[in-house]
């Protein structure tokens, strides 16, 4: 969930963290198969933390281009092919 109070410049965002263990000792973690009365556990966290904006905007443009009427046009957007 993201909370963004109005005119503000931060955000409000919850964050789930859980931790696994292999309580079963089979290799797999976050499993549920019981093994000799043992399974994996865990425990879960959360929090709401404040996200702030301490950077003032900045508008990167790119080279200018030349280009003329017989110019072969790619609007792609992948940058691997510029």
């Amino acid at each position: 969930m993201r909370i963004f109070p109005a005119g503000a410049d931060y955000g409000l965002h919850d964050v789930e963290l859980r931790v696994w263990d292999d309580g079963n000792m089979n290799g797999v973690i976050g499993d549920n198969d019981i093994i000799d009365g043992m399974k994996d556990n865990y425990n879960t966290t959360w929090v709401t933390i404040r996200v702030e904006n301490k950077l003032p905007p900045a508008l990167v443009c790119p080279p200018d281009v030349t280009i003329t009427c017989d110019m072969e046009l790619n609007l792609s957007l992948d940058s691997r092919r510029m």
